[in-house]
């Protein structure tokens, strides 16, 4: 429906009638205006037609008030602000009630967001210990599944226009990966960047080239192939361990975290009872494998932010020998990821030295002296893919 320099008489009457399709009074005095409008309502939704109208209203000069199911159409009085009698209350489909409030509560003039929300504190005081959930602070934080919006008639209009385009399903994605702890003696060289070339021309009617994201880095890129083709591919090396294979959904600008390992017992303080004697105290430090991934989706590209951590006990030869070392390898890198390519992470690495000495027997004379030189290096391999529902 398009109108073409309409009387507000005849346009009010058009939109009701034909559109609205709901009753509604147009003042005297309103109906004598001398304004005139332009506007076409053509394939759009009622909500947006409703938003367009009560607009072109609003900026003309009048006012449109809802009482008892009736739209009273009439001029505005000077200085006269807009009443917000309108209350509007939704129930988010697929988003949270705060994050869709705090997005669009700065837009409205008039209306508001009904949300009794403390601000934080900025004393860094905790939460008492007492408090089981049910003081005024914590039953204002709890979270709401609900959106209650108080404005005028326009501004609720455009809230659902607005919640109608936001309130979509969240963005996701499958991160799928595989981590390696490559090992090599004396004369083992390892050069990841020859093995992902070797991969690649192996396979190169299936995956392509091989990318190097850095020059001299050692984070490869590689298109078009599977993250299963690979780790087969790696699988016939035999320098290549698998430590684990994580397969987790994770939510745009969610973290998700993966651990796989075993507490291992460590000793502890030491008290003593009332009668003074020691009691040795035993704690159990958890070691293994931890990934943490944190997804930011864009358009074409997801920015991975992943941390990867490896650790183990080793045996104490000095301090302390009753209680094994922590031995940690981390490595927190983020980079822009697109989906179904296969991204090559390494550069974690690790060299450990061991020297064997045998002696005459009962003397210190010394017949062999060998040192072996050990290197190993974390490697993983990445891949997103889209799984947003639809």
């Amino acid at each position: 429906m398009t109108f073409d320099r309409i009387p507000v008489s005849d346009l009010v009457m058009a939109y009701y009638t034909q559109i609205q399709k709901s009753p509604f009074v147009i003042d005297p005095k309103a109906a004598k205006s001398d304004a005139v409008f332009t506007m076409s309502l053509e394939r759009i939704p009622p909500a947006q037609a409703k938003s367009m109208f009560l607009e072109a209203m609003r900026s003309a000069g009048f006012v449109v008030e809802r009482r008892s199911g009736v739209d009273f159409i009439r001029l505005r009085e000077d200085g006269e602000k807009p009443i917000a009698d309108q209350v509007f209350i939704y129930h988010p489909r697929y988003r949270d009630a705060n994050y869709l409030g705090d997005l669009i509560g700065g837009l409205f003039a008039t209306g508001h967001f009904v949300q009794n929300r403390p601000a934080p504190r900025s004393d860094g005081t905790p939460k008492a210990s007492n408090d089981k959930g049910d003081s005024p602070l914590s039953l204002q934080s709890r979270p709401t599944d609900t959106l209650v919006f108080n404005g005028t008639e326009e501004e609720v209009a455009k809230l659902k226009g607005y919640l109608a385009s936001l309130d979509t399903p969240a963005k996701q994605v499958r991160v799928r990966a595989v981590v390696y702890e490559v090992s090599g003696g004396n004369n083992e060289g390892f050069n990841l960047g020859a093995v992902i070339r070797s991969a690649s021309q192996k396979l190169l009617l299936h995956i392509g080239a091989a990318d190097a994201a850095v020059a001299g880095s050692s984070v490869f890129r590689l298109q078009s192939t599977s993250l299963d083709v690979l780790a087969e591919l790696f699988a016939m090396d035999s320098r290549f361990n698998v430590v684990t294979r994580p397969d987790v959904l994770a939510a745009d600008g969610q973290q998700t975290r993966f651990q796989s390992g075993e507490n291992v017992p460590v000793l502890g303080q030491v008290s003593y009872d009332s009668k003074g004697n020691p009691v040795q105290s035993v704690d159990y430090k958890p070691s293994g494998i931890v990934i943490e991934a944190r997804p930011q989706i864009r358009g074409e590209v997801v920015s991975l932010q992943l941390n990867q951590e490896v650790s183990n006990f080793v045996p104490t030869k000095t301090g302390v020998n009753s209680s094994p070392t922590l031995m940690t390898r981390n490595l927190t890198t983020t980079f822009d990821a697109k989906p179904g390519d296969v991204y090559v992470i390494g550069g974690l690495k690790t060299q450990k030295e061991t020297q064997d000495r045998s002696f005459f027997p009962f003397t210190s004379w010394a017949v062999s002296n060998a040192k072996q030189l050990s290197n190993s290096e974390i490697v993983v391999l990445v891949q997103v893919e889209d799984a947003t529902p639809i």
